[in-house]
Formats: structure tokens, sequence, C-alpha cells
């Protein structure tokens, strides 16, 4: 891998962690917020409604807790910082070998990362390092890619 092709790998994992950490993190911020808005409806408003209100409560908290958004969103926030301080710091580290040793490292604590993010995030490394790309995302890519705060949405 010739090193070009490492400062894109380095480039391009910390766009898709930064992408999972904002959507995740919009996601644990609009889940709890539904929380509080339902969980303060079912003291004024009673009937059926507090039954429905209680079932989203319900999913929502359990969806909170299975996939742990703010854990996650942490998490990846924390391994963009070390891609983008790797990707700045490039040009110190002289041997092509000790840069993918230290990729290598920092890849071995990524994220499972989302499947609608992998192109946006390909996308976005590859234009902002000027690098030629053909890749067309899906209306469902795109969503996902501005929900994410990718800037490059073609």
């Amino acid at each position: 891998m010739s090193r070009e092709d490492m400062l894109y790998q380095i480039y391009y994992s910390y766009c898709l962690e930064k992408m999972l950490s904002v959507i995740t993190d919009k996601i644990n911020w609009a889940s709890s917020f539904l929380l509080i808005l339902l969980g303060s409806t079912i003291a004024v408003i009673g009937g059926y409604y507090t039954v429905f209100a209680g079932l989203l409560i319900i999913a929502i908290a359990t969806m909170q807790i299975m996939f742990s958004f703010e854990v996650t969103s942490e998490r990846a926030n924390k391994q963009a910082a070390r891609y983008l301080m790797l990707y700045n710091t490039s040009h110190l580290i002289i041997s092509d070998e000790e840069l993918l040793n230290r990729l290598v490292d920092i890849q071995d604590n990524d994220n499972r990362p989302w499947a609608s993010l992998v192109y946006p995030a390909m996308l976005q490394a590859s234009q902002i390092l000027g690098r030629p790309t053909d890749i067309q995302l899906t209306w469902y890519e795109k969503l996902m890619a501005i929900l994410a705060g990718s800037v490059s949405v073609r």
C-alpha cells in the first residue's frame, strides 16, 4: 500500500467515524427529547393516549438501551479524533511501515460501520483529498449523509 493510499484510508476512516458519531448523537438527542415530551404529555392528557404514549416510551427506551447510541457516538468521536491526529501528524512519520502500523493499531478500535455511511464517507474523503471518484449515492445514502453532517453530497 502506497503512502498516498494509506493517507486516503486514514482520512476515509476519519470521515466514517465522524459521520457515525454525528448521526448517533442526533438519534440519541431526538429519542431523549421524545421520551421527555411523551412522558410530560401523559401527565396532562388521559385516556387511550396514555396507553399509546406508554408503548412509545417503552419502544424508545428499549431502542436506546439496545443500540446504546450515546456510547457509540462517544466511541466514534474518540476514534475520529485518533484518525485525524494520525492524518495531521503523518508528515512527521518518516517510515511507511510505521504509518501502517499506527493505522492498524487505531483500526483495532473501530466501530462497526453503518453500510449507509460507507459510500458517503468515501465520497467525502475523495473530494477533500482531490481524488477522482465515480461514486453515485442512492437517495437513502444522500439522506444519511445529510443527517450525518457530510458536506459533500452529490
